[in-house]
């Protein structure tokens, strides 16, 4: 225990430091970088990286006693609270989420279709102009709504909007740590969420909606894995329904979903009737969703551009195709790349998904366990094949879900050391992902 205060303490010491660090937010995408802004990324990289190796030290020889899980809370609380009042480093989406929601609070515009630079004369325009100033909104409606509610309510004071939208993230990390020590009562699955410097850096401190997804697919988790009843199965998917109204990633799990839940109802009755409430709840939300913004399929057009246009921050299926395109001498490769490597991972996607219906159909059915295996592998596979603009903060979502899997096996050393190096890993890769925009 008293290595964990020292980590914890650590830890602490160099999320504070980053009060001092001057915000990098306008240099991230730059062409060039003089010597001092090349040195602060330099050295946010480091401080992430000393992060990390404290993280991983403090799940060494890990007691379950009450007090230690007392100390990890306590130190992940601690953490929280200090990045809250550290504006965001590494990233200007958060001046992107205010922009895109004073468009609806502020003007009664509609973000999917007009973009921020079409209101230089707010009083927060200077501050709030990011690169995706010219674009319309292109994540989900509900989380337009959502930053409404907090631009409207903090009006024309940009530390308001800054810190109550800012304040919502770090409240959902600390409720979503809440919700994995309450779903395991067990210490390392607590302290691999609470302490991951990933989930804490971008999260808590960068200020992404990810937290939300993360956040509302836990809710969805809990309700799956800790309640056997129809009534719980509905809740849960309309949980899963809201996230992707978030950000679309984890429509992904939908299939799962309703395959896994409609094997554990009993009777084909309520099968039928847990399938026709499931499929009307999804369409009303989107439909309430979505309609305060419908002007026709035009409002997608930004989010169909950035999923289609090539960028030099790709994942490494699209990376791999564009060095075997280039060994054969093939040119103009970046759109074909793209094209193959998401063609590989729809491939993957049905055969995963035919594989776990066929053990769906089996006997002995599916377990916890192997259903969220199931949604970690599928997200992995998406994360290595899928995206044409992979940033770092990406991968909280899939940290999250490991951290589940990890606290599902936590009486299987060999699987739990497995699930526990791959988020080292991930964890790593995603920092180092930091190199990859510079």
């Amino acid at each position: 225990m008293k290595n964990l205060i020292i980590y914890g303490v650590c830890s602490e010491v160099l999320y504070l430091s980053f009060l001092f660090i001057e915000p990098l937010t306008d240099k991230i995408f730059a062409d060039n970088l003089n010597f001092r802004d090349a040195l602060k990324f330099f050295l946010v990289l480091s401080i992430l990286l000393f992060l990390i190796a404290f993280y991983i030290k403090s799940l060494t020889n890990l007691g379950s006693s009450k007090k230690i899980f007392r100390y990890i809370v306590g130190f992940g609380l601690l953490f929280n609270l200090t990045l809250f009042f550290i504006k965001p480093i590494t990233s200007t989406d958060l001046y992107m989420y205010l922009s895109h929601s004073r468009i609806y609070s502020k003007y009664h515009q509609n973000p999917y279709v007009t973009p921020y630079s079409h209101f230089p004369d707010d009083n927060l325009y200077q501050t709030l102009d990011n690169i995706f100033a010219d674009k319309t909104a292109f994540y989900g409606p509900l989380f337009v709504l959502l930053g409404s509610v907090f631009t409207f309510a903090a009006g024309d004071s940009l530390l308001l909007n800054i810190y109550l939208l800012k304040g919502f993230f770090v409240i959902l990390n600390i409720l979503s740590i809440f919700l994995i020590s309450k779903l395991f009562k067990d210490n390392r699955t607590t302290l691999l969420y609470a302490w991951n410097p990933m989930i804490l850096f971008e999260l808590s401190l960068n200020a992404h909606n990810e937290v939300v997804l993360i956040f509302l697919l836990l809710i969805s988790l809990y309700l799956l894995l800790t309640r056997r009843s129809i009534k719980s199965y509905l809740a849960s998917w309309i949980f899963l329904v809201l996230s992707f109204l978030i950000k679309f990633s984890t429509a992904l799990l939908t299939p799962f979903y309703l395959i896994y839940t409609t094997n554990k109802i009993k009777k084909r009755l309520d099968k039928m009737k847990f399938v026709g409430l499931a499929l009307t709840s999804a369409i009303f939300l989107l439909t309430i969703t979505y309609l305060p913004f419908w002007q026709g399929p035009k409002i997608f057009s930004t989010s169909l551009r950035i999923v289609s246009n090539y960028s030099p921050f790709v994942s490494l299926g699209i990376t791999a195709f564009l060095k075997l395109f280039s060994f054969f001498g093939i040119s103009d490769n970046n759109e074909l790349a793209i094209l193959v490597s998401r063609l590989v991972f729809v491939i993957i996607y049905f055969l995963v998904l035919i594989r776990f219906f066929k053990l769906a159909l089996a006997k002995r059915g599916i377990n916890d366990q192997q259903f969220v295996f199931f949604l970690v592998i599928i997200f992995s596979i998406f994360f290595a094949t899928f995206f044409n603009w992979l940033m770092p903060w990406y991968f909280t979502s899939l940290i999250a879900l490991i951290c589940v899997y990890a606290g599902l096996v936590r009486n299987y050393r060999r699987k739990v050391f497995a699930s526990s190096v791959f988020i080292y890993l991930i964890t790593i890769y995603a920092a180092m992902n930091y190199f990859g925009l510079r």
